[in-house]
């Protein structure tokens, strides 16, 4: 059985650089490792995901998102506590 090397996609956050492109690289290479982002192996996605940000888009990650306590992190979870249709109600 051969082996595959799945490389995670880089991102500098550049104007000429499509974050929707991205966002579907990183996705396939979640897929192609074998990583749940949804379940019990969220924090090895993040950690992916954050390895994958360089120059601007690294520094503005670590400014603005790493190590905050974000109130309405079960919204995007759908654990039944109501969603995001609830808010724009």
């Amino acid at each position: 059985m051969a082996g595959v090397t799945v490389n995670p996609p880089p991102f500098e956050g550049h104007i000429d650089e499509d974050l929707n492109i991205f966002i579907r690289r990183f996705r396939g290479c979640l897929n192609g490792i074998g990583i749940d982002p949804v379940g019990n192996q969220r924090e090895r996605a993040i950690g992916l995901f954050r390895s994958c940000l360089q120059g601007p888009a690294g520094d503005w990650y670590d400014r603005n998102i790493d190590g905050k306590n974000w109130k309405l992190n079960n919204i995007y979870d759908n654990h039944g506590q109501g969603g995001m249709g609830n808010l724009q109600g």
